[in-house]
């Protein structure tokens, strides 16, 4: 499920501890509008909506079959 908040922007996003970053994905995720809102007013900026995607989870890759000339250059044998 996606992630849904608010940001608070200026020039540029803000981060966490309250400075400029230009990156969307390290902005500081605000749940509550109201919350948002004040921030905003605090610092001269505007919110504005955010929906972040799910990052994607890395699955376990499939081995490849080793051929037997190349037994040699595994670790294990």
């Amino acid at each position: 499920m996606a992630e849904e908040g608010y940001v608070v922007k200026m020039m540029a996003y803000q981060d966490a501890d309250g400075f400029p970053v230009r990156d969307l994905s390290k902005a500081r995720l605000i749940k509550d509008r109201v919350l948002a809102e004040t921030a905003a007013e605090l610092c001269g900026g505007w919110v504005a909506p955010v929906l972040r995607p799910d990052k994607p989870k890395k699955g376990a890759r499939p081995k490849k079959a080793v051929k037997n000339n190349q037994a040699w250059m595994r670790r294990d044998c």
